[in-house]
């Protein structure tokens, strides 16, 4: 089946058996109610938990498992300080599954730094430990986490995980989680007592055979292969033992594959076997985890700048070579290479996506680029003092602006557009001109004095008449 992430990954069929599957439970959830019995599930939560912790014991419960663990630490040994990897193995021989693991804190967290190291090192124990045990460990809490190893913001609400971060944790399972099959005992061939003799109470025991067939193989040849009885390479090996021999069988991954498990539960690739029954299982292996990692995380950059990404492969925790790594920009496709250089013609947020298919196994990374648009400038030349009543030219000088500059006094209702303007005082004052393009803004001071006041024009005195002489006769 697959991982639902979109409906429209499915066929009408598998939405058909979807539907008809879930009707089976709801009608006659009886049926289903048994599905985990014999089974028991550990929860062990280092940290207070309710809903987690609940889904996972409500779970178990109604398919008719039992559950058994601890909500908090200081509830376990890990209070006396017993280490977290002890506990694991102690723990492991009670149960069929263990649900373990935090989460990592978002980088805005109360001691964000100290709780995300003690969480890191929580989960690296956990994982070290399933690893000596031969145990299958999804370490969900790394697919949460940003490129400066805290929990990505955008992964978390108030209640829990937002949609991006289910997303994130269902493409997580997709890419890493491993097949499972029934391996509980086949109890068909326990010995049984003979009957006894007549007038007798002792009963009388079977006969036990003195040879053995242990009979070894790979459930799928195109994902690995056997060694043992002096045989490398091959898809079987068949023993014939005498009873108390022991024998070992080891399987072996091809590449792109890891061993997961015998089909009899047997965790170790290398297997030891007293036999003393007939013995027939089979190797089974997973898809190898195929991990893309990138060399820069979400940053700014100016338009007109390059970015270089190199990409990372691991398969199986060893390096892959890189150069199918597909590339896209804004989900358009670039290029398949290790590396993609990235320069932006245009302001804008840009996503940047590499990812890679290694033997039906999917890994991605993205990271997100903010390009900035370079500062507008604008630098105003004119003359700054007038005498009232007469004008000035001003000119605006912009550097990386678009369109029309703007122009506008704070004291006046004088507006106007161009690259040089003519601005006309016609009252002393001081005026703050405007001008703007591409949301930058420059002012041009301008000072303006009273015009002199003219001097008066002086009057002639006027010159008297002469007085006539006297006419009279003397």
């Amino acid at each position: 089946m697959k991982s639902l992430i979109d409906i429209l990954e499915l066929s009408e069929q598998e939405i058909r058996e979807l539907v008809n599957t879930a009707c089976d439970i709801i009608d006659p959830p009886a049926e289903y109610a048994h599905k985990c019995d014999g089974r028991i599930l550990a929860t062990l939560f280092f940290e207070p938990s309710t809903r987690t912790r609940l889904s996972f014991e409500s779970a178990m419960l109604s398919l008719g498992g039992q559950v058994l663990g601890f909500s908090e630490a200081k509830s376990s040994s890990a209070a006396k300080g017993e280490s977290v990897a002890d506990t694991i193995r102690v723990v492991s021989a009670y149960c069929d599954i263990i649900a373990v693991g935090i989460p990592p804190v978002t980088e805005d967290s109360t001691n964000a730094a100290e709780t995300q190291t003690r969480i890191d090192q929580f989960n690296q124990a956990i994982a070290a430990a399933s690893s000596d045990l031969g145990f299958k460990y999804l370490n969900t809490a790394e697919a949460l986490k940003n490129t400066r190893g805290y929990g990505e913001g955008t992964y978390f609400e108030s209640n829990g995980f937002s949609t991006s971060g289910a997303r994130a944790l269902l493409e997580y399972a997709k890419s890493h989680a491993c097949n499972t099959m029934d391996s509980r005992p086949d109890t068909s061939d326990i010995p049984q007592r003979a009957s006894a003799s007549a007038g007798s109470n002792t009963p009388v025991p079977t006969s036990t055979p003195t040879k053995f067939t242990a009979s070894y193989e790979v459930e799928d040849s195109a994902k690995g292969t056997l060694t043992g009885n002096g045989q490398t390479g091959v898809s079987s090996v068949e023993i014939q033992a005498d009873s108390g021999t022991s024998v070992n069988v080891t399987a072996v991954a091809a590449e792109g594959f890891v061993f997961y498990k015998w089909s009899d539960g047997v965790t170790t690739a290398t297997r030891y076997d007293n036999i003393t029954k007939d013995i027939s299982v089979k190797a089974m292996f997973n898809d190898a985890r195929v991990e893309l990692t990138l060399d820069k995380g979400d940053t700014k950059i100016k338009q007109g700048e390059s970015l270089t990404v190199n990409a990372a492969v691991k398969l199986g925790n060893k390096a892959y070579d890189a150069t199918n790594v597909q590339w896209s920009i804004n989900d358009e496709m670039e290029k398949n290479g290790s590396s993609l250089t990235f320069k932006p013609d245009a302001a804008g947020t840009y996503a940047i996506k590499a990812g890679i298919e290694i033997t039906g196994t999917f890994s991605t990374a993205q990271l997100i680029v903010t390009v900035e648009a370079e500062a507008t400038t604008i630098n105003i030349s004119g003359t700054g003092t007038l005498t009232a009543g007469q004008s000035t030219t001003l000119t605006a000088t912009v550097e990386n602006g678009s369109g029309d500059t703007l122009w506008g006094c704070e004291e006046t209702s004088w507006r106007t557009t161009g690259t040089q303007v003519t601005f006309t005082a016609n009252e002393p004052g001081t005026y703050h001109i405007h001008a703007a393009n591409n949301g930058a803004d420059s002012v041009f001071v301008l000072t303006v004095s009273a015009a002199a006041t003219p001097e008066p024009t002086a009057v002639p005195t006027p010159i008297p008449e002469p007085t006539p002489a006297d006419s009279t006769p003397q």
